[in-house]
Formats: C-alpha cells, sequence, structure tokens
C-alpha cells in the first residue's frame, strides 16, 4: 500500500490531503465497507459524494505469468462491486504490487458497467482526455515505479509469450528505442501512445501496433548503426498492445536520470543475466568516469604503458577495441575458474599501466563486483577484503608475498582471508614463488601475459590446470623466432615471442617484437582448449629490468642523471630484496669540485636526482652520493645493473 501511495502523489501528483487510507464508506442498505485507498475531489471533504477514484490493494502474491483482465476476474469483483455502490467514483485500480488493473465506470439507466483503461488521468485530466491523439499526458516515474514496469513487460515477454532471454532483451530495446525518440516531438507527431481502452479492443490493438512500427521506422532512420539486422519488432498487435500499455504511462525525459539508469539495469540485469556479455558500469563509476574524461565527439580513448622503452607507449583504442579487449580478459579469469558471482579486487595500478585497466575491464564483463582497490596500501587491502567478502584478487606476485608477510607479523592468518584465487604477472616470477603465495593463502594463482602493444593484459592467460599460458590465436597471430637471426624456431624451443593483431582498430600490429623469451608447449592441453600455449616468461631479450612491476632501462636513469652537471661518469645501479620487496638504489659519483662537506647541500642534491628518477621511472629509488672514482670498474662494457635479487 505504502508503494502504491508513493506513486500517486510523486508519479501522478495527487495531494495528500485527498487521499485516506483504510476509508470505511457507510452504504445504505450495506453496512460499511473498506475502501484501501480513497482519492476525493481536491480540497473537498472525505465523505461519499466527493469520492472519485477507489483503489484495492492485495497482499503480492508472485505469478509467472501477467493475468489479462478476465482471467483475475474473481478478484476484481471486490472492486467492480464497490464501484457500483459509490456513484461518484468514475475510477478504480486493483493491484497485488505485481499486477495492475485500471478501470473507468460508465453508467446507464440500466446497468453500470467497469470498462478496462490502458492508463489514468492525471489529476485535472479528464476520462475524455485519454481518447485525444496524441495519447495522455505522460507523468514522471519516481523510485521503482519505472522498474516495475519494465520487469512487467520482461515478464510478460518471457513467461507469457515464451520468448527466450535474448528474444525478449531485442523486443523491449527495440521499443525502447522508439520511445526515445518519439517524446521530444510535438504531440501531433508522437506514435507512441494509447488511447484510455486501445489496448482491450481488436480494432485498437491494430491501431496501437500501426503506430508503433512507423515510430520504430523513424527511430531506427534517426540512429541507423545502433540495432543491427535482426532487432526488429516481432509481436502480433495484442501483444504490442500489452507492452506499450506499460511504456506509454512515463516519460522518460521528465524522470530523474538516476531513476532511468536504475530501471534500464535492472531489465538488463534480469533479462540478459550476462548472456549477451553486457554488464552495466554502476551509475555512479559511470558519471565519475564522464566528468573526469570529458569525451567530446568523435573522440577516442588513449592509454600509455608505463614506458618499458623509456618513452611510455601510447597505445589508442576503438570502442570496439575496448569491448574486444573486455570479451579477452573476461574470457580470460572465466578460464581460470572466476565467475560472476565472484568479487574482484584489483590490487593493481591504474596509472599509465594497462594492466589495471585491463583486468579491470575484463571482471565487469564477466559480471563480478569489482572493487578498484589499486596497488599498495597494506593496511587497506586485506580491510577491502574482509568487508567485500573478496574471492579473486589481481596482485602482483612480490607483493602477494609482502602482504602474507605483513599479515602474519601483525599477527593475522592470510589463510582465513575469502581469497580463493589470485591472477599475478607484470613482473617474472618462478614457479617456487607461485607455490609460496599459494600456501601463504591457500589459493589458486595463475599466470597471465600481455603487453600495452597488444591491448595490455589478456593476451594469454593460464587454464586451471597451470600448464602454460593458452594464448588467444583469435585475437593474435603467434610466432616464436631465433632472437638473432628472426628465423622461426620449432615448438618446444625458446625463442623471441613475435605478435600481430587480429582485430585491432585503432592501432593494428604486424610481427612485433615482443623482446620475450619464451616456448610454445607441444600437445594438447587436458582442459580441451585448442589455443596453443606458451611457457612462462623466462626474461627477456635485452637489458630491460622491472622493479615491482614497472619495467626500467638503465638509459631512462642515465638520461637523468647526465643533466645534472654535479654528476660524474660513472654510476651503478643495485637491486635488492628488503624481506620480501624489491628495492632499488643508485649510486651516483659526484665530480670531485662538487663533493663538498656541506651536507645539507649533498642532502638538496640527493633529494632532488630521487625525484626527477620517481618522474622518469615512476617508483622512488633510493639514492646515494659517492666520491669520485669510487665505484667499481671494468676495462670491457660497464657494468650498469648489479642484481642482488635472490632467484628462487
Amino acid at each position: 500500500m505504502q508503494k502504491v501511495l508513493r506513486q500517486l502523489i510523486e508519479s501522478y501528483g495527487f495531494d495528500r490531503d485527498d487521499l485516506e487510507v483504510n476509508y470505511n464508506p457507510q452504504i445504505p442498505g450495506q453496512g460499511r465497507k473498506r475502501i484501501d485507498i480513497a482519492i476525493f475531489r481536491p480540497d473537498a471533504e472525505h465523505n461519499n459524494d466527493n469520492l472519485q477514484r477507489i483503489i484495492v490493494c492485495k497482499t503480492q502474491k508472485k505469478r509467472d505469468k501477467l493475468r489479462s483482465i478476465a482471467e483475475a476476474d474473481a478478484d476484481l469483483r471486490a472492486l467492480q462491486a464497490l464501484l457500483e455502490l459509490i456513484p461518484g467514483a468514475t475510477l478504480g485500480m486493483w493491484t497485488n504490487g505485481q499486477e495492475e488493473f485500471l478501470f473507468q465506470v460508465e453508467r446507464t439507466r440500466f446497468e453500470v458497467r467497469a470498462k478496462p483503461l490502458g492508463v489514468w488521468p492525471v489529476p485535472g485530466e479528464r476520462t475524455t482526455d485519454l481518447d485525444r491523439t496524441g495519447g495522455v499526458i505522460q507523468v514522471s516515474a519516481e523510485a521503482e515505479d519505472l522498474e516495475d514496469a519494465l520487469l512487467r513487460c520482461r515478464q510478460y515477454l518471457n513467461r507469457n509469450l515464451g520468448l527466450d532471454h535474448k528474444d525478449s532483451f531485442k523486443q523491449l530495446a527495440v521499443l525502447m528505442l522508439a520511445k526515445i525518440h518519439d517524446e521530444p516531438l510535438p504531440t501531433g507527431e508522437r506514435r507512441l501512445w494509447i488511447r484510455g481502452d486501445e489496448p482491450f479492443t481488436e480494432a485498437g490493438q491494430q491501431a496501437i501496433a500501426q503506430r508503433i512500427n512507423e515510430s520504430i521506422a523513424a527511430a531506427k532512420a534517426w540512429q541507423p548503426n545502433l540495432l543491427t539486422r535482426g532487432w526488429d519488432l516481432t509481436l502480433e498487435p495484442h501483444e504490442t498492445a500489452r507492452v506499450v500499455m506499460e511504456l506509454a504511462r512515463y516519460s522518460l525525459s521528465e524522470t530523474q536520470p538516476r531513476f532511468r539508469t536504475g530501471a534500464f539495469r535492472a531489465v538488463a540485469r534480469s533479462v540478459m543475466d550476462g548472456r549477451e556479455g553486457r554488464y552495466p558500469t554502476p551509475p555512479n563509476v559511470a558519471e565519475m568516469a564522464a566528468e573526469m574524461l570529458d569525451p567530446q565527439p568523435g573522440e577516442r580513448i588513449m592509454h600509455c604503458s608505463s614506458g618499458t622503452t623509456g618513452t611510455p607507449v601510447a597505445v589508442c583504442y576503438t570502442q570496439p577495441d575496448i569491448n574486444s579487449w573486455a570479451d579477452l580478459m573476461a574470457r580470460c579469469l572465466y578460464m581460470a575458474g572466476v565467475r560472476k558471482d565472484d568479487v574482484f579486487q584489483n590490487m593493481s595500478g591504474y596509472g599509465l599501466f594497462t594492466g589495471g585497466l585491463g583486468i579491470h575491464f575484463g571482471a565487469e564483463r564477466l559480471g563480478c563486483m569489482t572493487i578498484p582497490a589499486g596497488a599498495g596500501n597494506s593496511k587497506r587491502q586485506p580491510k577491502l577484503v574482509k568487508d567485500f567478502g573478496t574471492t579473486v584478487a589481481h596482485i602482483l606476485p612480490s607483493y602477494a608475498l609482502h602482504l602474507g608477510t605483513t599479515l602474519i607479523e601483525e599477527g593475522e592468518d592470510p589463510k582465513a582471508l575469502s581469497l580463493r584465487i589470485a591472477c599475478v604477472g607484470a613482473e617474472p616470477y618462478t614457479e617456487e614463488t607461485r607455490r609460496r603465495i599459494e600456501a601463504l593463502f591457500d589459493m589458486k594463482v595463475y599466470n597471465s601475459y600481455g603487453l600495452s602493444e597488444m591491448n595490455g593484459p589478456g593476451v594469454a592467460f593460464e587454464c586451471q590446470y597451470q600448464n602454460g599460458l593458452h594464448l588467444w590465436e583469435d585475437a593474435y597471430l603467434l610466432e616464436i623466432i631465433d632472437p638473432n637471426t628472426g628465423k622461426l624456431v620449432p615448438d618446444g624451443e625458446v625463442g623471441e615471442l613475435v605478435l600481430t593483431t587480429l582485430c585491432r582498430h585503432g592501432m593494428p600490429i604486424l610481427r612485433y617484437r615482443t623482446r620475450d623469451l619464451t616456448r610454445i608447449i607441444p600437445g594438447d592441453c587436458p582442459c580441451g582448449r585448442k589455443h596453443r600455449r606458451i611457457d612462462r616468461i623466462l626474461g627477456r631479450s635485452d637489458d630491460m629490468i622491472i622493479v615491482k612491476g614497472v619495467s626500467i632501462y638503465p638509459m631512462q636513469v642515465e638520461r637523468v642523471l647526465m643533466a645534472y652537471p654535479e654528476v660524474g661518469q660513472n654510476y651503478v645501479i643495485v637491486l635488492e630484496r628488503d624481506g620480501l620487496k624489491d628495492t632499488m638504489k643508485v649510486q651516483v659519483e659526484i665530480r670531485e669540485e662538487s663533493f663538498v662537506e656541506d651536507m645539507r647541500v649533498l642532502r638538496g642534491l640527493q633529494e632532488t636526482i630521487a625525484r626527477a628518477l620517481k618522474d622518469e621511472i615512476l617508483i622512488t629509488p633510493k639514492v646515494e652520493l659517492v666520491q669520485h672514482n669510487s665505484l667499481p670498474r671494468t676495462e670491457g662494457k660497464a657494468q650498469r645493473v648489479i642484481d642482488k635479487r635472490e632467484k628462487s
């Protein structure tokens, strides 16, 4: 009853003072009767003479199918009896929260007849207005009104007509497009409307169907690329009338955007249930993203890599590229055992790192509740896992070890967390490290592979057998070559991975040399998938180093250092492991004339160099200033990198 009251006040615009709940009128010769909601003349005394509308509210009884008026006859008799007994009442409504039946009373000298209506007049509107060309005055939908109407449409299409999820969604989508196109038109040009009793007569149903088909044709001409072949209205006239009866009463343009969004999301979720691979982004997230990006007509999306070659790689995407990327990532996650009822926590960075965005797109596409936690913050990550019941995480392997160790040091058991799957990548790690992570958290760990030039993550992924990474050969052409000769090597032999994009629109790439060393694993996978597998990345064919998931070239460091006149000719990068975390130290020789005893000057230079390096390589190294000629030298090629990290 409260829901109906809210609808009457907020959607139809009735004054609360003109409504009375549980009205008990005295009927001559009949005693007292009970009316659930009575609507009286505006500003009039609440008595039988001023009673205009009667509403009967029954306890909701869920039904698979919506009933016709004839099928609901037994339930409607009480309302019809009340309408016959009170001469001033001209309109009636019967509802159980799921179904809704509207009536207009016609009185003659010989009988009182309740004629069904498709819509109710709003306050100040006469019943005769319902039959004018152009239809009724549409009301704005509040809260759940529009959602309920769309779900009734879905229920009718699915249950009453027996359409499958895909076909029912298509029918509703075509009608919604027509409505969106129709509403802004001048009244005389609109076609998506109904007269009062049109949905209940054969002639009326035919008239509705004709107008709707014209409206759909106009909408398709307005947006010719929106609905492809197969998206047509196939309903019979009486079926069209039943659905349009729900859509015609509400004005989308006058309904608050958040209510529209909620209604459309509910229908997409209920009708499609992931079958079409579309998962709407939460409205607040979408609004924030749109505000931040401020897209303009004709613009495309661009993202950058972390700068593997020293200069960040600008990667351009069209919308189909984004959709394809999300599909590939969803495929990867599903292959690893992730399902739509999982809670996915992305513990990877989003800035200048395609890995963060790609894995997020995939998790949302799969239907997971996706938490954009971002990188770092070891205090917050476990709290988010506990608060949201996270079951799947995307995390760097080194950080997974660090996080687990931190929890143990704080007296917590990592195994007590709800995590069951971790997707890891972005930095090389060994099989021993994987097993250590799995034992630490009591979860399965799956390897991933990707690179910005190919989209980002989602190029290859492990299945649940954890025996190599399936590379998606419907999206990428795979080759393994000898890095020195460029010739193909046989399956099973280590070489450099070369990839060609097969479905990229914005930035297609032919035979891209990844510099990553791996091999094609011969034979079939027990999982049954026919996409070939590559081994975990064994290393790179160049001198790139990776620290905390960030790809760094020594030349990037050198370019920063040599910009300072105080810096000498020699430097060295020292990589170490502090517990389970990688650390980077840059030892820099200072010119003899610049190496003063004033520690304040040296400390200022040290801090300046550290900030400049962070801007270039995206991590903060420890900078150590040393005296001239104090670093070791060789007669051959200078050793710029000393990696002291244990290879486990």
